[in-house]
């Protein structure tokens, strides 16, 4: 039986073994007591890193939502002229970039704001924004639109029979085109103008300019008037003159349930001849003329007096004055049809109205027999001219008289630029471009009010 220090004695292999044994255990120990250490000191340099990149998101996040309030913040108001204001006022006004850049480039191809209405039609400008702005817009007068109201127009005065009248004569007695419609519709509906106050009941056409117009009104009453029919239908026809081959001034009467087509109003049978054969040329070969007296029918032999003198000189009493007459009054002179009538008005249009007899020679076609024929039928009153005003007038309406080039009127309306209104008319010779020669022939077609 072994003894108990057996179990305590080893052999020298055992020894080393247990001295092996020994030096794990102490392995593993130092290992445990070192590992902590170092996953702590991981952890500690990734939490530094991760602290970092936090830190860094939060700055960036800070800023963009820096940035983000700063484009949204309420825009600062202060009186501005929308005209030329910098970048950073736009931006204090609450615009953003790529609209200043839009308002920028609008300005430099030479666009103005004319009304505080125009800054809101900027493209992207909300209503709320414009709504604030919009008391704080302080444009300068010299650079605000005025209303269209507020523009002069000229008006030139003459006699004449307002019914189917042309719509150019229209336009000189200072109507604009949606007046004239107005006019044109009622005609088309059978309307016609009996009395001058009719004139006055047209909507749209003032009392002021009414009265102007009434001592120039001229309706035929009891004289006679030859129309030219065309030609007729059992249901009423557009009158615009596409359905009438060109013909203006068409219009109808009615008889045995019939819608007849006339054009014209003649009073006298050389223009009544002149009238028929113009019409025929334009294609309606039965063409026939037809005569009325006090808005009725009546036969056409009784139209025209045949005892009537076939010269063509009249008496002093029926001489024509040539710049009041229009062109019904003109065509009953010898020797003027409806052509040249249009022509004369048309000249004494750019004139402003005749200084002398002998400018009708200016008129194209009128040649010197013409002239002559001419000439004895007619009076000239050179108060009735209608001089321009060099103190207000348009380079475009100085360009337009015969006898001003555009040179010459360059000249005229830099003068005026450079030194304020004309105090005479005698002031266009300071213009280099106005001769000592050309201010004589022109001075007595200006006025300087």
């Amino acid at each position: 039986m072994s003894s108990f220090k057996d179990y305590f004695t080893f052999d020298k292999r055992q020894r080393n073994g247990v001295i092996i044994l020994l030096f794990l255990i102490i392995l593993a120990v130092v290992a445990r007591l070192m590992l902590p250490y170092h996953f702590n000191k991981e952890e500690s340099i990734n939490s530094d890193f991760q602290e970092s990149i936090r830190i860094f998101e939060k700055s960036v996040i800070n800023e963009e939502l820096g940035k983000s309030k700063i484009s949204e913040q309420a825009p600062i108001l202060f009186d501005f002229n929308p005209n030329k204001l910098s970048k950073e006022k736009w931006l204090l006004l609450g615009l953003k970039d790529w609209q200043v850049k839009v308002i920028h480039n609008y300005e430099s191809k030479g666009g103005r704001f004319r009304t505080k209405f125009d800054v809101k039609k900027i493209y992207g400008i909300k209503k709320d924004l414009y709504d604030q702005l919009e008391p704080h817009i302080v444009i300068p007068e010299s650079e605000l639109q005025k209303p269209k109201s507020d523009y002069k127009k000229e008006i030139f005065l003459f006699q004449f029979n307002p019914n189917h009248l042309e719509e150019a004569k229209w336009k000189m007695l200072g109507l604009k085109e949606w007046q004239i419609r107005i006019i044109y519709n009622f005609e088309s509906k059978g309307g016609q103008f009996r009395t001058k106050d009719d004139v006055g009941k047209i909507y749209g056409i003032k009392p002021e300019l009414f009265n102007k117009w009434k001592p120039y009104i001229v309706i035929p009453g009891d004289e006679m008037v030859v129309k030219v029919q065309l030609t007729s239908s059992s249901k009423l026809v557009d009158l615009d003159k596409s359905n009438f081959k060109g013909l203006e001034g068409v219009s109808f009467y009615q008889e045995h349930n019939y819608y007849k087509y006339t054009v014209g109003e003649l009073h006298s049978e050389p223009e009544a001849k002149l009238m028929l054969k113009k019409v025929k040329d334009a294609g309606f070969d039965s063409a026939f003329l037809i005569a009325f007296k006090n808005g009725k029918k009546v036969p056409i032999k009784t139209a025209f007096n045949k005892s009537e003198k076939t010269s063509y000189k009249k008496d002093a009493k029926e001489q024509v004055e040539l710049n009041s007459a229009d062109s019904s009054l003109l065509v009953t002179i010898y020797g003027i049809g409806p052509t040249f009538a249009q022509r004369i008005l048309k000249q004494r249009y750019k004139f402003g109205g005749f200084l002398e007899l002998v400018q009708l020679k200016e008129v194209y076609g009128i040649t010197d027999e013409n002239y002559s024929k001419i000439s004895e039928q007619l009076t000239l009153d050179t108060s009735k001219m209608i001089k321009i005003n060099i103190n207000e007038c348009s380079w475009g309406r100085l360009v337009g008289h015969p006898y001003i080039s555009k040179n010459a009127a360059n000249g005229i309306i830099n003068y005026r630029k450079q030194h304020g209104h004309y105090k005479t008319v005698a002031d266009i010779q300071g213009s280099d471009l106005v001769s000592e020669e050309l201010y004589l022939k022109i001075a007595p077609y200006l006025k300087i009010e």
